[in-house]
């Protein structure tokens, strides 16, 4: 089966490669594209499987076209930095806002 999937430079991909050669199995890429519903739509036309966060699939037109597997194995840690200029100006209370609302919401 190939992979629809987005560009070289995606943690997730690299995820994939490594998950798939510790299996001893080829990752063929058919398409390469960063719009998720774009690659949702070629998989529902059966040109092969695509990997895709939730969040993207629950929202997407797609979604009853499709089936989800589940890999053991393949796991996506969220990693999310707040980057600043020092001083912050009077704004440490804003950054500090922010950087709750993010971890509460993610």
């Amino acid at each position: 089966m190939q992979w629809i999937l987005n560009p070289e430079g995606c943690a997730a991909r690299a995820a994939l490669r490594r998950v798939l050669l510790r299996a001893n199995v080829d990752m063929i890429v058919a398409v390469e594209a960063y719009n998720y519903e774009l690659q949702l739509g070629l998989v529902s036309q059966n040109r092969g499987l695509s990997l895709v966060p939730e969040r993207i699939l629950e929202h997407s037109r797609m979604r009853s076209r499709l089936r989800v597997l589940r890999v053991d194995g393949l796991e996506f840690p969220l990693t999310i930095w707040t980057v600043h200029r020092q001083p912050l100006l009077g704004f440490d209370g804003v950054v500090a806002e922010l950087s709750r609302v993010l971890i509460e919401r993610l």
